[in-house]
């Protein structure tokens, strides 16, 4: 009989005024998803092309990891994938990778969802991770 690792996944509760309510799952990612990744985040960017491949690397990479989100638009919800997270404005954009990043990094920002918050957050919001769902 073998074992089946159950999958992480991390609750990101943003607290900012104008994103109360949202709520995004995300899983943690591979060793091979996070070595391709930090390549990725840590590539040198020499011209306007380089940028936009960058920003699309990490953004298709982010979409990778969404579980799920409470995104709607008059009470049809979004699909979570990287279509729509182009569609989002750029701050909701900006909070949510933010916030994926420091889960990502293991900052110690990232908390245990009973555990309280530390208040260095500020503007970034809550980060707060739930493990197994």
């Amino acid at each position: 009989m073998g074992f089946t690792p159950t999958p992480t996944h991390y609750k990101l509760v943003f607290t900012q005024p104008e994103f109360a309510g949202l709520e995004v799952t995300v899983r943690a990612m591979s060793v091979l998803e996070t070595l391709d990744f930090d390549d990725l985040r840590f590539s040198e960017v020499k011209t306007a092309a380089d940028l936009r491949a960058k920003q699309e690397g990490i953004g298709h990479t982010l979409a990778g990891v969404i579980v799920g989100w409470n995104i709607e638009t008059d009470g049809s919800p979004w699909k979570a994938d990287y279509d729509s997270l182009l569609r989002l404005e750029n701050p909701m954009v900006e909070a949510l990778t933010t916030a994926w990043l420091a889960t990502v990094s293991g900052s110690p920002v990232a908390a245990p969802l009973e555990e309280a918050v530390p208040p260095e957050l500020g503007e970034l919001g809550e980060l707060a991770m739930t493990v197994n769902g």
